[in-house]
């Protein structure tokens, strides 16, 4: 009975990241995986490893980074990378089959995906910039940037390298990248500052575009232990590279420098522990869509060099926080008049979505229980 095509082989994953995609940067990396067969006593006696450069070069069984050949072993968990030295931007696409108990090879799995980001500070050209119209001794508006650039027609691929010393939310073309959220997250920001990475190419259109950034004060400036603020800086500030890459092997790259422009808008604050103070009668619709008009915005102030910085900019190590699920309230009161309490049943970690009708400067606030 070959009972190696009941063993299913899934959840890929590189240095505990699953690969959909994830941006690493150990040049040699640990691989993973996990196996599914509905029989008892099911094991994995041996496994084969796969990598090659593209998909295709995968497809057609002819991979040019790594075949580890038939291993004769039961691990799953870590394999490290023993073949070639991966480089920074390489792009690696693997999959794995085994041997289970009886000596019976699986379907190879499906194909995953990672790849290596910027891997030491000096592969940055990028500048930090902020908005330095704001009283930093309290909480503050939130600052706007944005900036056009031209994409040609023949774009093969767009990755863009973000991070704050802060939080930011970054979208292209009026629609955000990601539904990732308080990224890039909390560290020592004196010693190690995390980025993230995003494969952008189907964010971008033929001619004009727009890149637009918001950022909050996060831990980096805002109030933290004992109501203290600017702990580690005294504005949040945007670091951001997008590499694009065409078919006819041109290089473009779209910094943070002194060409963007900033501003504030309806954010009148947001801070990690005393909320959000959202204004709509401020809101700019198209702020972060191309030939928005920007005349009254202001240049931004630049900092130092990204490749200058002593701390060390390195890819974010764990998953970022996301939207997992909406729930509605099973039941609301109303204890007095202009008070209402909904309940949601349960313990959460979230926000909400209101919709509600009333006078321009109205004001309605929302505690969390």
């Amino acid at each position: 009975m070959d009972t190696g095509k009941e063993n299913k082989i899934y959840a890929l994953s590189v240095e505990n990241l699953l690969s959909c995609p994830a941006v690493i940067m150990n040049k040699y990396p640990s691989l993973s995986w996990k196996i599914s067969a509905d029989r008892e006593g099911a094991r994995q006696t041996a496994y084969q490893i796969q990598a090659a450069s593209n998909e295709t070069l995968l497809q057609s069984n002819s991979p040019d980074l790594w075949d580890s050949g038939k291993q004769l072993s039961e691990q799953s968990l870590y394999i490290l990378w023993k073949d070639a030295t991966l480089q920074a931007r390489q792009e690696v696409f693997w999959r794995v089959r085994i041997w289970d108990e009886n000596g019976q090879a699986s379907d190879y799995s499906e194909i995953a995906y990672f790849r290596l980001g910027l891997l030491q500070n000096s592969h940055w050209q990028a500048n930090w910039i902020y908005f330095d119209g704001n009283n930093s001794s309290h909480s503050a508006p939130c600052p706007f940037f944005r900036k056009e650039f031209s994409v040609s027609s023949d774009l093969q691929k767009a990755h863009l390298y973000i991070s704050a010393r802060g939080l930011f939310s970054a979208s292209i073309n009026g629609s955000k990248i990601s539904a990732d959220e308080f990224v890039p997250g909390w560290t020592d920001y004196h010693q190690q500052l995390q980025y993230l990475s995003y494969d952008v190419k189907d964010c971008l259109q033929r001619g004009n575009n727009a890149l637009g950034v918001i950022l909050g004060d996060g831990w980096y400036t805002g109030f933290l232990m004992g109501r203290r603020r600017n702990l580690y800086g005294r504005y949040p500030e945007l670091l951001l590279q997008l590499e694009l890459e065409y078919k006819d092997g041109r290089r473009e790259i779209v910094l943070s420098d002194g060409e963007w422009k900033c501003t504030t808008g309806p954010i009148l604050y947001s801070d990690i522990y005393d909320g959000e103070m959202y204004d709509e009668r401020l809101q700019m619709p198209g702020w972060n869509c191309p030939d928005f008009e920007d005349s009254a915005w202001q240049p931004v102030k630049v900092g130092e060099r990204a490749a200058e910085s002593k701390a060390e900019l390195v890819a974010k190590v764990c998953p970022p926080v996301r939207k997992i699920a909406e729930l509605k309230p099973v039941k609301r009161t109303n204890p007095r008049q202009d008070v209402y309490i909904w309940d949601f049943g349960q313990n959460l970690t979230g926000w909400v979505r209101l919709k509600v009708r009333g006078r321009a400067g109205q004001l309605y606030t929302c505690h969390f229980g």
